[in-house]
């Protein structure tokens, strides 16, 4: 979960800055999370399920996002070590 969750987090990023900030239709959101779920090898409605089981759970969200976040600053430190 914290790599989808990682890649959702990308995926979010990048939209806000391709379409800044506008309000998208909801075929849009499901065609990129429909990537991501490929890319995992997992089915759309389980990770729409373990989203809305996180919101009804904050204590284990905020435990999987210090992960999150922490595999992304992680990518974005290495990534810069990349860097010419």
């Amino acid at each position: 979960m914290i790599s989808i969750l990682a890649d959702a987090m990308l995926l979010e990023a990048s939209n806000q800055i391709h379409y800044n900030y506008a309000i998208l239709p909801d075929s849009v959101w499901f065609n990129e999370y429909s990537f991501i779920c490929k890319k995992h090898l997992i089915n759309f409605e389980d990770f729409k399920s373990q989203l809305h089981w996180l919101k009804e759970n904050p204590d284990e969200f905020s435990s999987i996002m210090e992960k999150v976040i922490t595999r992304l600053q992680w990518t974005d430190l290495n990534a810069k070590k990349g860097a010419p």
